[in-house]
């Protein structure tokens, strides 16, 4: 979301709504879960 907020500030103002209603469709998902550690693993040739 800072993310959005912070895209706002650089953004015309045709595209600032677009982001506004993205931002009002966002679901804001609590820290307090699982966590997952992404990693990238290649197979051997």
């Amino acid at each position: 979301m800072r993310a959005l907020a912070k895209l706002e500030h650089v953004l015309p103002s045709r595209l600032r709504r677009r982001v506004a209603t993205l931002a009002g469709a966002v679901v804001p998902v609590p820290g307090t879960g699982p966590t997952v550690t992404a990693t990238c693993s290649r197979p051997s040739p």
